[in-house]
């Protein structure tokens, strides 16, 4: 099934929707909703435990109806001013310490914890990543940097070593 998808650092952006103003605008939600392809999209939400509220405003507070399908379906932008069915957004966002989530927020979610990769993982990590960008660039650089990935092993374990 297609998706369209995008994605928000809620750090950075500090709001779902933008308040009616001067320059006022809907917010991403509800632009992805009326001007996207798909009823079902998928949005990131990155860096939440990140997204701290002043204040006047906590960014959090908009997740709360978004996050629970029965009132996501009469999600309201400021800007529209009409509700619109939002339950059909699938929710995906990333944190680097879940205890700065608030518990409600929490409660609305599974969490997966993804364990940071071992020294020999990242280098894998790596090397596949150099393998796809060389491959997708078309650059001439070969796409097997087995040379490469051999050499920066040694180079990252030597000062590994030189740092413990």
């Amino acid at each position: 099934m297609a998706h369209s998808d995008f994605r928000l650092s809620v750090a950075e952006e500090r709001t779902i929707y933008h308040v009616a103003d001067i320059d006022a605008k809907p917010g991403k939600v509800a632009h992805t909703l009326v001007h996207g392809d798909f009823a079902n999209p998928i949005v990131v939400l990155d860096e939440v435990d990140k997204a701290g509220g002043d204040s006047r405003y906590d960014p959090m507070g908009a997740l709360y109806g978004l996050l629970e399908r029965d009132t996501a379906r009469a999600f309201k932008d400021e800007f529209i001013d009409i509700d619109i069915d939002a339950s059909h957004i699938l929710w995906v966002t990333t944190a680097n310490d879940e205890r700065a989530i608030p518990e409600p927020i929490l409660n609305r979610m599974n969490v997966y914890e993804v364990p940071r990769p071992d020294h020999d993982a990242a280098l894998r990590i790596a090397a596949t990543l150099y393998r796809e960008i060389v491959a997708e660039a078309r650059l001439g650089f070969p796409t097997g940097p087995r040379k490469m990935y051999s050499n920066a092993s040694a180079r990252c374990r030597r000062a590994t070593c030189a740092n413990a």
